[in-house]
């Protein structure tokens, strides 16, 4: 990103090659905006809690560099929705301060900031705002596409999080809860909920591994997915399930991919509108790696649902 800033004709030149390979190709896009929580702020010099402060460095470049993004391909019909990034609300409501090493920091080669603080913390509430302003400001400039977080979903302990930060109590959620913060984390005018989904039939976790849990509900089962989408539903909001993936096995373990087929075909039940895997074509990660060749009626599987007309009015 460094690029945008020191030569943003190069920047936005190497962007249109990527817009255009896709297009020439068929290849659906959802931009991510901002990417990483603490890419702005660290390329800004100031705290991550910058992305919440109307008046910062940060917030400023942000804007407009969503500004110059989303015009530029606005109307390029290869763009589906907008992201604003990837997994911020993984990161509410935790004491940055006591991982001062924490998302890269002193890494000379990624210029990241010397280490965390406690002002780098992000709250539920500086997300919500954040989320809020952003969307509205895509809005503005994009009223013909939606905007959906690109959130894995809230932690599983994010009541117990939010109710003591800074303290850390990491207390499981219950059914109902978890399902609450779901939606305190799509905030209004947020228009698509979004979800990153991996598991097994089974909703098994390794020997030595702890389980994590809602309630009841292991975070790697079918029920726990099919609970996930009917909150969406309820709430009418179309869901996007930015990464759907296995564990225990994975994708190169199973050929069949048999948790992947078994998750489609729920969400086709609850009304789901978009699914993409983790990962395509993309062999640094090849356990999780889906190719044409090696998982091809998967592919084929996943076009298909994402053709469908989603009827309910919501989509």
């Amino acid at each position: 990103m460094q690029l945008y800033f020191t030569d943003p004709v190069a920047y936005w030149a190497a962007m249109d090659e990527v817009f255009n390979a896709a297009r020439e190709k068929g290849v659906m896009l959802v931009p991510s905006i901002f990417w990483l929580h603490y890419l702005w702020p660290d390329l800004c010099d100031e705290p991550r809690s910058a992305i919440a402060d109307p008046t910062s460095k940060t917030r400023k470049a942000m804007w407009t560099y969503a500004t110059e993004l989303v015009t530029r391909y606005k109307d390029d019909p290869n763009v589906l929705i907008w992201e604003i990034g990837n997994e911020y609300f993984l990161s509410a409501d935790l004491d940055a301060g006591n991982l001062p090493k924490a998302s890269g920091a002193g890494a000379k080669r990624l210029g990241t900031r010397p280490e965390r603080t406690r002002a780098d913390s992000l709250t539920t509430d500086m997300l919500r705002s954040f989320y809020m302003a952003i969307t509205t400001h895509v809005h503005a400039l994009d009223p013909n596409h939606l905007v959906t977080s690109g959130d894995a979903g809230p932690r599983t302990t994010s009541l117990s999080l939010r109710e003591n930060f800074p303290k850390p109590v990491w207390d499981e959620d219950s059914l109902r809860d978890h399902l609450a913060s779901l939606l305190t984390a799509n905030p209004q005018p947020l228009d698509v909920m979004s979800i990153h989904a991996y598991g097994n039939l089974d909703g098994a976790f390794p020997d030595g591994e702890k389980p994590h849990r809602v309630g009841e509900l292991s975070i790697r089962s079918l029920d726990f997915l099919e609970a996930l989408a009917r909150t969406a539903a309820a709430a009418r909001m179309p869901l996007f399930v930015g990464e759907l993936g296995q564990h225990d096995p994975s994708f190169s373990e199973d050929p069949e991919a048999r948790f992947a087929r078994a998750a489609i075909d729920a969400l086709e039940r609850e009304g789901a509108d978009l699914i993409a895997f983790w990962v395509w074509h993309f062999p640094p990660h090849p356990d999780f790696n889906i190719t044409g060749s090696n998982h091809p009626a998967l592919l084929e599987r996943v076009r298909e649902f994402n053709r469908l007309p989603k009827g309910d009015g919501s989509g």
